[in-house]
């Protein structure tokens, strides 16, 4: 019994003193000092203010100066801090300098003896620091302050390729990828390298919702020219919605494999895999999708220079008009998929065919241009290469003699009345 009102009194007096131990504040208010130039004298910095100097909210006396500085604080939540100097200092005025040189909160307050100064961000998570008491603010005083922000974050650090070192603040943590913990609110410098070569150095800033960094690609590149048919189409890389630019367009791209993709309109595109390597220098892409034929006129059993006319039943697309100016013996033309009007002309006649232009239409169309008011032998006909149906009838027949005015049946076969019949 004795052992267990000794526990209980243990836990009465051990455990309050682990519930009331002190956590650090989020937000830590240091370092606040009047400033003085050298020798002590007044701050040199009064004699060079932007503006008239502000009264304190009386209109009595000249407001002091307190100039806020931010330690790992991101510029967005150093924006939205809010400060309070108790009763007796009510602020007069408060000015944004942070995207000036001296990314600074400039407060203007009434001058006393007995301020406090305490500091809250209300900016995603709420934030209070710690309180500062009996600050002696004199009129046309200038006093500095720094406001540091205690807030610690894991953050990830990725590269491609991988294992390539990564120096934080000067301090090697590790090969990528790699998640140092503890690391503070606020702006941190990078320098990646790989086998004693420096990579990338650059200044990263950590805050809430922003402690991935993992874009940073080391690949070697090499600059592709990218053109199409048609040109003018949009280049996608990668499954990306960013655009590149318009072909034709020189792009960089890392060593490796790449999706390009070449879009005209919705139902005009071109996906390619890319691998680029040493050799890679030009790739061509085709969004609309077309297909080689070639156009021929004959003419009493031989070709001739005939000429053509292309009219695309499906759109506005028109071939060349270089193509098509001069009689010739065939044409070959490389036609987008669709529906076309084809005409071929010669020595006064023509022909016409309409055909589907596709992936597995025919490749090669023949005219049989048929001569006027002149006979046509069976060879110079023009015939349908597939023939479909037959006829079938039965025929009987039979000779008859007319004379002096009489018919008379002859008998073909040797009797009377033989008719000759069959299937024909």
């Amino acid at each position: 019994m004795k052992k267990i009102v000794l526990f209980f009194l243990f836990a009465i007096v051990v455990l309050p003193g682990y519930s009331q131990e002190k956590q650090e504040d989020q937000l830590q208010l240091h370092s606040f000092k009047e400033s003085r130039s050298l020798g002590g004298l007044e701050n040199i910095g009064t004699r060079f203010f932007d503006g008239e100097w502000p009264k304190d909210v009386n209109g009595d006396k000249d407001c002091a100066w307190v100039r806020v500085t931010f330690e790992n604080m991101p510029i967005d939540d150093a924006a939205n801090v809010k400060f309070n100097f108790g009763n007796s200092a009510p602020i007069k005025e408060t000015r944004n300098r942070l995207n000036y040189d001296e990314k600074e909160i400039w407060i203007f307050v009434t001058p006393t003896d007995a301020a406090i100064m305490e500091a809250q961000l209300d900016h995603g998570t709420i934030a209070k620091s710690n309180r500062l008491y009996s600050l002696s603010l004199k009129p046309k005083g200038v006093y500095d302050v720094v406001l540091k922000n205690n807030k610690t974050a894991t953050i990830f650090i990725s590269s491609n390729p991988t294992g390539v070192t990564v120096l934080m603040d000067d301090r090697e943590i590790g090969r990528t990828p790699v998640q140092p913990s503890g690391v503070s609110y606020g702006k941190h410098s990078l320098v990646f390298t790989k086998d004693g070569k420096m990579l990338k150095k650059e200044t990263i800033e950590v805050a809430d919702g922003n402690i991935r960094f993992d874009s940073y690609d080391f690949r070697e590149r090499k600059v592709v020219h990218l053109e199409s048919d048609p040109s003018g189409a949009d280049i996608y890389v990668d499954g990306e919605n960013a655009l590149k630019g318009r072909t034709p367009m020189d792009l960089e791209l890392p060593y490796g494999l790449h999706s390009i993709v070449a879009v005209v309109s919705a139902d005009k595109r071109d996906t390619l895999a890319l691998t680029v390597g040493d050799n890679t220098s030009k790739v061509m892409l085709r969004p609309v999708k077309k297909k080689s034929v070639e156009l021929y006129a004959s003419y009493q059993g031989g070709r001739v220079n005939a000429r053509l006319d292309v009219s695309n039943l499906d759109g506005s697309y028109t071939v060349d008009p270089d193509e098509l100016k001069e009689a010739k013996p065939s044409y070959h033309l490389n036609l987008p998929y669709g529906r076309y009007k084809f005409r071929m002309s010669y020595a006064g006649n023509y022909k016409e065919k309409t055909a589907r232009v596709k992936a597995n239409s025919q490749s090669k169309y023949e005219f049989l241009i048929k001569p006027k008011n002149s006979i046509v032998w069976p060879w110079q006909r023009e015939y349908d290469s597939a023939p479909m149906g037959f006829s079938m009838g039965y025929v009987t027949k039979q000779w008859v003699t007319s004379g002096e005015g009489s018919r008379v049946k002859e008998d073909v076969w040797g009797r009377e009345n033989k008719r000759l019949h069959g299937l024909r």
